[in-house]
Formats: C-alpha cells, structure tokens, sequence
C-alpha cells in the first residue's frame, strides 16, 4: 500500500467514526489523521 492510499484509508475510517458516533462530530479528521500517520511513522522508523 503507498502512502496516498494509506492516508486515504485513514481518512475514510476516521470519517466513518465521525458519522456512527465513534468520534466527536468536531473532531478535526485532517489533524487526526495527520497524528495517527506520525505515529505510525515513527513506531515504524524505531
């Protein structure tokens, strides 16, 4: 998978959370997925 279709996967399961109610329908979805990307990121380069 190549990083634009994992940004899109994570922007869409974040997106899903949003509408069931999973996440706060404030929830910034560009930020999270940012972070969560981050994180990933580094616990990989470890």
């Amino acid at each position: 998978m190549n990083r634009k279709d994992w940004m899109r996967l994570l922007t869409e399961a974040a997106e899903e959370a949003v509408r069931r109610g999973q996440l706060r329908a404030d929830t910034d979805v560009a930020v999270l997925v940012f972070e969560l990307n981050a994180l990933v990121t580094s616990a990989t380069a470890a």
